[in-house]
């Protein structure tokens, strides 16, 4: 893990320990009969699509944000660099994330990407590439 990944995800830890702490807040209002709460609650499964460049840092600008949340992600990395987010859903599970926490689908665009990207039970996608249509050649 490159070193600017690696504080990424410990930037990303530091947040999640303070969202545990002010998961439910009380919130002050002018009237005291008022009470109000603010309750911080995951989003869902969430899922992530990233390019063949920087497959590290791209996975983890995308990983670390929704495992600190509370949410399970679905990583779908392109098909030229998939070893890196093999190695990273790895890394995750000998940490001890528990199961289905971080998941890894490989493929190709058409056939993994687009199939994730239509479903409707994600919550929140995060896509950082381009379509077909737009792609002019493969990576050298």
């Amino acid at each position: 893990m490159d070193n600017c990944s690696a504080r990424l995800r410990r930037y990303y830890a530091g947040l999640a320990a303070a969202l545990d702490k002010d998961a439910d807040t009380e919130v002050r209002t002018p009237d005291d009969r008022i009470k109000a709460r603010v309750l911080r609650e995951p989003r869902g499964v969430c899922a992530a699509i990233v390019p063949w460049n920087y497959p590290t840092l791209m996975a983890a600008w995308k990983v670390a944000p929704a495992l600190a949340a509370g949410c399970c992600l679905v990583l779908k990395p392109s098909e030229y660099t998939p070893l890196t987010a093999l190695a990273l859903a790895l890394i995750g599970s000998e940490a001890g994330l528990p199961p289905g926490a971080l998941n890894v689908v490989t493929g190709t665009g058409p056939g993994a990407g687009a199939p994730l990207a239509a479903r409707a039970d994600i919550a929140k996608l995060a896509f950082t590439g381009r379509c077909a249509a737009t792609r002019s050649r493969a990576p050298e």
